[in-house]
């Protein structure tokens, strides 16, 4: 199976973002299109002749970058500001940002399946024009399906986080209504990220890292209150320093490496660790990292939590702030339950949620749809699932 990534050869501290393209090489032989990856002179010349030359591909995937950029065309110089602080680009961005428009509709018109994936927006500050951008064309999408999403309405504690007003419903609207060309995905961890030592070898107790989600200030806060030592903020703390100083300075590879370094030490070095999904319940790459560490996933869970394979006291502990110093002496008291659930979550996400597994519950989309069998997907007990199409049987 031939496959064309249409992307931007860039960096970025989300790991997410950089393995997503590693998954399709598990699905057949990839090969790239976009700034960075072929000269400017290819990329102004737009996909149609790229695909001339280089032939028919099966599949052609596109990232979500080449849509967001379109939002805002009419203002080229905040689309290269924003890239540009968040993305390593080593290349013209703003010949880059140029191209998407002419790129965007010859990948619409091009033959195969086409994919846009969607792993790497904020599916909850979704712009109204994004939406239609996608909505009006046939093409598939991968990002968080229905069970990894919640209607804005029913999300009472959404005024505790600082970006709540900021929050919309355009993502579970479209999935909504465009569920069976959902490939639902999401994030993943590299084979590298796995770290196999035994909880009772660790140093440190508890690791609460990320961002300031109203959970997670309430977990450290309770677990200060008890006396209960944990770790995790002055890594936050420092990313906001580093922003504050030179935002730029986190596109910088030694920057980035030292932060990713520091952030799986974070976890390696903890017996157990709590996270959430923010108030809004997003399924995020720690409820991987944190088991793939080797260490106690004691989380709040997010939407999917269970469909992703998570089972209380089985491969992940359950709680909430307020139980978690509660959660922190049963977990003391039974070091060998709190290694089982450690192993047990450790192999769930070597199972189900590593770049070769995305890589192959891609495939089995894939053909789904080129078996003209696929009207939609979802996730059970860990499990991908392909929801296939009635068989049309002839009338006698």
């Amino acid at each position: 199976m031939r496959i064309l990534l249409i992307d931007f050869a860039y960096q970025n501290i989300n790991r997410t973002v950089m393995l997503w393209p590693l998954a399709w090489r598990e699905v057949g032989e990839v090969i790239r299109f976009g700034p960075g990856h072929v000269s400017d002179e290819d990329w102004k010349a737009g996909l149609r002749p790229f695909l001339k030359k280089h032939g028919r591909f099966d599949v052609i995937v596109a990232a979500e970058l080449l849509v967001s950029a379109l939002t805002y065309e009419k203002e080229p110089d905040h689309v290269i500001r924003s890239v540009d602080n968040t993305y390593e680009c080593p290349f013209d961005l703003s010949g880059a940002i140029e191209g998407c428009r002419r790129v965007f509709d010859e990948f619409v018109e091009s033959h195969g399946i086409r994919i846009i994936s969607m792993l790497e927006f904020d599916s909850y500050n979704m712009h109204p024009s994004h939406k239609d951008r996608i909505q009006k064309h046939d093409f598939f999408v991968i990002g968080w399906g229905k069970e990894f999403v919640r209607p804005k309405s029913t999300i009472s504690d959404l005024h505790r986080e600082s970006f709540g007003s900021r929050v919309n419903d355009h993502w579970w609207d479209f999935i909504n209504a465009n569920s069976h060309r959902v490939i639902s995905s999401a994030a993943m961890i590299s084979e590298s990220e796995f770290c196999w030592s035994r909880l009772d070898y660790r140093q440190q107790r508890w690791a609460v890292q990320g961002a300031r989600y109203a959970a997670r200030q309430e977990a450290r806060l309770h677990l200060r209150k008890a006396g209960i030592p944990w770790t995790g903020l002055m890594l936050v703390d420092m990313i906001s320093i580093i922003n504050r100083i030179n935002s730029k300075a986190l596109r910088w590879p030694s920057v980035r490496n030292f932060l990713n370094h520091s952030w799986d030490q974070g976890f390696r070095t903890s017996r157990y660790a709590f996270t959430c999904g923010s108030a809004l319940g997003f399924p995020i790459r720690k409820y991987f990292e944190i088991p793939a560490s080797g260490t106690v996933l004691a989380a709040q869970p997010s939407n999917g939590f269970m469909n992703l394979g998570f089972r209380d006291k089985v491969n992940a502990v359950v709680t909430t702030p307020e139980t978690i110093v509660e959660i922190d002496a049963w977990l003391q008291a039974n070091p060998a339950d709190a290694q089982l659930i450690a192993s047990a979550g450790q192999e769930l996400v070597w199972a189900r949620h590593t770049v070769r597994a995305r890589g192959e519950q891609y495939a089995r989309a894939i053909e789904a749809i080129a078996g003209r069998r696929f009207s939609g997907s979802g996730w059970e007990d860990g499990e991908f699932k392909i929801i296939e199409k009635p068989i049309e049987t002839e009338v006698q």
